[in-house]
């Protein structure tokens, strides 16, 4: 491997046991055997241990830092950036860093030495801002309507929860669905309880269809679907 390739792959390694491990239960050894280098390989890029563990979440925090930008201040509806944002945290596959990386970031990183309390918050509220600047947009646009005697920071405040836990708790092994298939039917689960029409009964997929209501069209979801990817 060249030396940019086994950088990243150390990074990569790093990031995803902190998030299944946990930093004290981690040494080089374990990153070396997962990475298929040696222990010498690693100081032959970082210093040790917590210079290789910050180093991995400073190169994450800018991609995140990048995507946040991106998926919070689109030009598409709130409720599709929701989705969009809701898939980029619960994604395992070809980007599986966004799901340990979101997995670290609310239990992990205050463990890792060497990152202040202020970039931990600033990494946290990036996070955050995904799922609330999109629910901010989808309120102002009608897409949903408030429950009578809530805010809308009050229902932001809850859905960034939910998807807390969920990243928590599949984490820790506590969930017995997979987290992008739980991302989906907790985003499903919430916007039923906030379509436009709140006396028609929760959407389905067949609502999706040229005879259905406008209100209940537009919540007919796993989570509103995504440009260029198909949900079954």
């Amino acid at each position: 491997m060249s030396n940019v390739t086994t950088r990243e792959k150390l990074l990569e390694t790093a990031m995803r046991l902190l998030a299944e491990e946990g930093y004290e239960a981690v040494g080089l050894r374990e990153v070396a055997a997962a990475s298929g280098v040696t222990t010498g390989s690693i100081y032959h890029h970082f210093s040790g241990k917590e210079d290789l563990f910050r180093s991995a979440v400073d190169y994450y925090s800018e991609q995140v830092a990048n995507d946040v930008e991106h998926l919070g201040e689109g030009d598409e509806p709130g409720l599709e950036r929701l989705a969009a944002a809701a898939e980029w945290l619960a994604t395992e596959s070809t980007k599986g860093w966004r799901n340990d990386f979101g997995k670290a970031a609310w239990d992990e990183l205050r463990r890792v030495p060497g990152i202040p309390q202020g970039e931990r918050s600033w990494i946290r509220s990036g996070f955050a801002s995904m799922i609330a600047t999109p629910i901010h947009d989808a309120v102002a646009n009608g897409e949903i309507v408030l429950p009578d005697g809530y805010t809308v920071d009050e229902l932001s405040d809850v859905v960034v929860a939910g998807v807390i836990g969920i990243l928590q708790f599949t984490g820790r092994g506590l969930l017995t669905i997979n987290v992008e298939r739980g991302m989906q039917l907790y985003m499903r689960v919430v916007l039923a309880g906030l379509q436009t029409d709140p006396t028609s009964p929760p959407p389905t997929d067949g609502d999706a269809s040229p005879d259905a209501t406008p209100g209940r069209q537009a919540h007919a979801i796993g989570a509103p679907a995504v440009p260029g990817r198909t949900t079954s």
